[in-house]
């Protein structure tokens, strides 16, 4: 297998940053954090497949990418794609549940929280609500991820495509040596 993607740059920014502050933030109890982390780190993965002519993702993209990955069911309930778009604009633009989608009852009312029994509960009584859980979230995203990597790594045009929105994108670094000698 060729290695077209720079795989030390995708676990620093992927596993090292976004995968563990996702979860420190459920770790500490952080629950709305932890699901804004979530959210934008789909925002992130799903996006990075896209033509190379689209400067940014579009909602078309995203639902994709989660209706591939991030399917998560309970015992009655699953999550959709569209219910994870509609939380992601109403959570990244209003700090709120309600988004356009819901509005419009395309997508349903998230809430998060962590130690779920099931991955996905609700209530028969409110079918436009759903009890998601952040660790069964935080499951899929990473395995997301490794199938996004390993697909692009796979590819050489989407590799070098990929590598170069990557060299644009936050990096956790140690600059403590730099600094060490003032």
């Amino acid at each position: 297998m060729a290695n077209h993607l720079n795989l030390d740059r995708w676990k620093n920014i992927f596993i090292d940053h976004i995968l563990n502050d996702i979860q420190w933030a459920i770790d500490s109890e952080r629950n709305l954090a932890a699901a804004q982390l979530i959210l934008s780190a789909i925002d992130v993965v799903s996006g990075l497949e896209r033509p190379a002519e689209k400067e940014e993702t579009i909602g078309d993209i995203f639902i994709r990418w989660c209706d591939v990955h991030m399917k998560l069911g309970g015992q009655s309930h699953s999550l959709t794609g569209l219910d994870l778009w509609g939380s992601r604009c109403g959570f990244l633009h209003g700090y709120t549940p309600i988004s356009k989608q819901v509005r419009l009852q395309r997508a349903r009312i998230l809430s998060y929280v962590d130690h779920a029994e099931n991955p996905v509960m609700g209530a028969a009584d409110a079918p436009n609500f759903l009890i998601v859980s952040l660790r069964a979230l935080t499951s899929l995203l990473a395995q997301g991820m490794s199938d996004s990597m390993a697909r692009i790594n796979n590819d050489e045009a989407l590799g070098v495509l990929v590598n170069q929105r990557m060299e644009m994108m936050f990096q956790s670094i140690d600059i403590s040596e730099k600094f060490s000698e003032l």
